[in-house]
């Protein structure tokens, strides 16, 4: 029987090795889902940008800086929703 060096021991212990490698299916699905997501927030940060664009102009003539915060601050929580929904795509693929 042979012994085991240290980082064996760890990442056995971390439970690293009960991991089993994905299927090359499982693969193909990951790089699918990941695909459609950055297409979804490209088209996500055009609308925000024209929104945006939109937005400062208005802001010239009206002097409101709110709407601008506004939609800064609505781009930013899309994004992260985006990327939340596509790790636990990412993680259901995976299990």
């Amino acid at each position: 029987m042979a012994l085991k060096s240290a980082y064996e021991l760890a990442m056995e212990k971390a439970g690293a090795g009960k991991q089993k490698p994905l299927t090359d299916e499982q693969k193909l699905a990951i790089q699918k889902i990941r695909a459609d997501f950055a297409a979804r927030r490209k088209e996500e940060n055009f609308l925000h940008n024209t929104a945006l664009v939109q937005a400062r102009t208005e802001a010239e003539r009206n002097d409101d800086q709110e709407k601008i915060a506004f939609l800064l601050k609505e781009n930013e929580v899309k994004m992260r929703e985006l990327e939340a929904e596509e790790e636990a795509a990412v993680e259901k693929i995976k299990a």
